[in-house]
């Protein structure tokens, strides 16, 4: 094993795209939420080779074989798990070289220690609210409608009215200035000496994808202070790189790839309040202007955005930048318009998200936004001002990668502009000979990819899947493998089944059941892994048992219809009845065991033990009923 610290391998891993990383091997296809092609590790005909955008894992149903970006690196090119990881940061541009350079150790141990002191002042921001009950955060929070749970979910906190809290406090759990200042909580003077950035502001943590507190916002709470900004945002760090993190993609990543589509709106309180209301599938830019790079980390989760920005002139700029950097990446996108002065977070306050969701439904398309804005601006009166209106509306209608688009849309402009669609049509014509390569390399694209569906053999692909379907019903209970299923959702759920539901391999049956929640109790969540990640890199899980894991995950990224009979759900998993119901059926099928063991036995006993093997069967039979009544 590489001496390579945990957080510089979740770091590469989180910035590899593993879509991108095996398409440059293998010939992906989109297939539902999951990726297929032909299996590089066998030969086969028919693609049977899975890969998961929003797992980061990959399994063939052909020959077995599973993991994640590290083992497709270390199973195709031959090589090591140190030299995966350095072939990967090399690829993503990231320059390291042995773990043995005394340089490469200080800046990786650096980065332990940022992320330590940001974890530590977190627990420190939120002890400081909660010690004091009338904090201007707790009534701030309150204002904005927030339960205890919605604040434990995000860590809000209090940095506290003072000039050192924070200095203080975490040089007493042995954090040093430097780190401090590396860390973006303190600031030097011009003598030397150090004070809190963050004074008396509500706290909002900023995580990366995998969870890791890098940064935070801060909004002032003296309401009578008009000099000082309003939000105060962390700076850019080792760890924080404004333009590249967005706020609430943690919370919200399993709800986007649910649904498909994406929220932006502008401000932390909006994200949170949307969260409150049930609308998980919303994010923030951190802190800055919307960037490309921003949006290319919500691409590998869908290409469907919704645009909700403030109303105002900064919010509408916002907007229209936010358009054409999401065009220019093949996004599909609509703008949810609100009234003016109202933003998410104060119509859900106001008047519930019910009335939020009404204005959500009456989403525009880009070209009827920016017609309105034009109107607006009287930018329209006359015909040298409509045209160049129309060219710029040409023109982003141009970028769009996906061609069939591009008739619909300039349909849609000649109604709203009233012009002829031939003339528009001419107008569009006149594109570059550029635009037209780009449209020929499209075209070439698209055909390989046409021959590639027709000659995939979609019975063979789908038997496949239903043999390993086949293996798992016939190994495993229904009950089990629901249990088995929940548990690889999350080292949450993991832990919630041992610790909430006191699950063990005594409650299982089959072997295959039992051995497989042996090896998952040996998980154990270290901060940054996922939960599948520490499947794909355990010591202790055999690579069989590896394989049967992931591709149980794979499974359930886009259960087929006799996958969904066998594990008795639906599109809308209730996951609490579903484990609840596993639990009270495995629990029954054991006491039914247990009383029919005992009551073969009362053929073979003492006549003196024969009352109190029968006051047990009464026993037992009590339970087996209460368990059939829940």
């Amino acid at each position: 094993m590489s001496t390579y610290t945990q957080d510089i391998i979740d770091s590469i891993r989180e910035q590899t795209n593993i879509i991108d990383l095996i398409g440059e091997t293998v010939h992906l296809r989109q297939a539902g939420r999951n990726y297929k092609g032909l299996c590089p590790f066998h030969n086969e005909k028919t693609p049977s080779f899975n890969v998961s955008a929003e797992k980061q894992i990959y399994k063939c149903f052909g020959c077995g074989k599973s993991g994640n970006v590290y083992s497709f690196v270390m199973e195709n090119q031959s090589v090591t798990f140190p030299q995966a990881i350095e072939f990967l940061a090399k690829r993503i541009g990231i320059s390291i070289e042995s773990s043995s350079n005394p340089d490469f150790i200080k800046e990786v141990s650096k980065r332990d220690q940022i992320l330590e002191s940001l974890l530590l002042a977190t627990d420190l921001y939120i002890k400081a609210m909660f010690d004091d009950e009338k904090s201007l955060a707790i009534k701030y929070f309150q204002r904005r409608g927030f339960l205890s749970d919605t604040i434990s979910k995000f860590k809000l906190g209090y940095s506290p009215d003072s000039w050192d809290y924070t200095l203080k406090s975490l040089h007493s759990q042995n954090i040093d200035n430097i780190t401090l200042e590396d860390a973006g909580l303190i600031i030097k003077k011009d003598n030397g000496n150090f004070y809190d950035r963050f004074r008396n502001r509500a706290m909002f943590p900023i995580r990366n994808s995998v969870g890791r507190i890098i940064g935070f916002g801060a909004r002032d709470l003296n309401e009578e202070n008009k000099d000082g900004a309003k939000y105060l945002n962390s700076p850019e760090t080792l760890v924080y790189h404004k333009g590249k993190e967005i706020y609430g993609l943690f919370e919200s990543k399993r709800a986007i790839l649910n649904q498909d589509s994406v929220i932006l709106v502008e401000g932390y309180a909006d994200v949170i309040s949307l969260h409150q209301a049930g609308i998980e599938n919303v994010v923030a830019s951190s802190g800055t202007a919307l960037t490309q790079d921003q949006l290319s980390a919500l691409l590998k989760l869908t290409k469907n955005i919704y645009f909700i920005y403030d109303s105002d002139n900064a919010g509408q700029k916002a907007t229209e930048k936010g358009i054409e950097l999401a065009i220019d990446l093949g996004f599909n996108i609509l703008i949810v318009e609100l009234p003016k002065g109202e933003d998410p977070d104060s119509i859900v306050r106001k008047s519930g998200v019910n009335t939020f969701n009404i204005f959500f439904r009456k989403a525009i398309t880009f070209i009827e936004y920016k017609a309105k804005l034009y109107q607006e601006k009287n930018l329209l009166k006359t015909p040298a001002s409509r045209a160049k209106a129309t060219r710029e509306l040409i023109n982003l209608i141009s970028k769009i990668p996906d061609r069939l688009q591009h008739d619909l849309f300039i349909r849609e402009l000649a109604e709203k502009f009233e012009l002829s669609e031939t003339q528009l049509r001419r107008v569009y014509e006149e594109k570059s000979e550029i635009e037209q390569s780009k449209y020929v390399e499209f075209r070439k694209k698209e055909s390989k990819d046409l021959n590639l569906i027709k000659n995939t053999d979609l019975e063979q692909e789908s038997a496949n899947r239903i043999r390993q379907e086949k293996i798992l019903s016939d190994s495993l209970k229904n009950e089990e493998l629901n249990i088995i299923r929940y548990c690889l959702l999350g080292f949450k759920e993991l832990e919630e089944i041992f610790d909430i539901h006191h699950v063990d391999t005594d409650l299982f049956t089959t072997e295959n059941g039992k051995s497989l929640l042996a090896l998952l109790a040996t998980l154990h969540f270290d901060g940054t892994s996922s939960i599948l990640d520490a499947i794909s890199l355990s010591q202790e899980l055999n690579e069989e048992s590896k394989e049967l894991l992931l591709g149980i995950a794979i499974i359930n990224e886009s259960p087929s219809d006799s996958w969904k009979k066998t594990a008795e759900i639906s599109s809308e998993t209730n996951w609490k009845r579903i484990i609840s119901d596993s639990i009270n059926k495995l629990k029954k099928s054991k006491l039914i065991e247990e009383r029919e063991s005992l009551t073969l036995s009362l053929k073979n006993i003492d006549a003196n033990l024969e009352i109190g093997i029968l006051q047990k069967i009464k026993l037992l039979t009590s339970e087996i009923n209460k368990l059939q009544a829940s």
